[in-house]
């Protein structure tokens, strides 16, 4: 799991050369910027930390709640900590507090990074079909059938209340811009209003 900690970090530093280190510290060359891997690494930290948030008022627990569901008693002000992003939440902690939740990790950071804009290309991204079906927009009509057809298919929850989340690599996301004539700079717009409110229980 620290594998992929460090590749988060080797990645989004704006192109620039990082060799990542021991627990997550990236260390940068000599050219490189030192106060934009503190900027990026924050904000992931950040996002992160929103995430858990999200995920825990999904399941309708306080703070002191989810830690008793915990294997590790952590004292609430630290977990606090780490949902307001003040303090780095360790890999195998976020593992630890994600199965409590009962979501999955991999997930809960996908969609941080997905926020973030980060990574997108290779990572892909997460999409609520219902909130493509609830968009009224007339160039959005081909992805609403689509949305349509995978929930029927996928047999999703007939509660149209609750999301269905798939996931897609960002190539066929292009590809279905180019279908409904959306120019290729509005994506991250749609992906903005398509993103899933939260991580879902696995």
């Amino acid at each position: 799991m620290a594998d992929i900690w460090d590749d988060i970090v080797l990645r989004h530093v704006s192109g620039r050369a990082v060799r990542p280190e021991w627990k997550g510290v990236a260390a940068v060359d000599e050219d490189s910027d030192q106060t934009v891997v503190d900027e990026i690494d924050q904000s992931i930290v950040r996002a992160i930390g929103a995430e858990l948030r999200r995920a825990r008022a999904n399941a309708g627990w306080s703070r002191p709640e989810l830690i008793k569901h915990m294997q590790t008693r952590i004292p609430v002000n630290t977990y606090a900590c780490y949902e307001q992003g003040i303090r780095q939440c360790s890999i195998p902690r976020l593992v630890e507090i994600c199965q409590a939740l009962r979501v999955s990790a991999p997930e809960l950071l996908g969609l941080a990074l997905q926020r973030l804009e980060l990574d997108l290309d290779r990572s892909g991204v997460r999409i609520d079909l219902r909130k493509i079906v609830d968009d009224e927009r007339d160039e959005l009509r081909p992805l609403r059938q689509w949305a349509n057809n995978r929930i029927k298919e996928q047999a999703h929850t007939a509660d149209s209340d609750k999301p269905a989340v798939v996931h897609l690599q960002w190539a066929v996301v292009k590809e279905m811009a180019t279908f409904c004539g959306v120019p290729e700079r509005w994506l991250l717009n749609y992906v903005r209003d398509f993103t899933p409110e939260c991580a879902l229980p696995a």
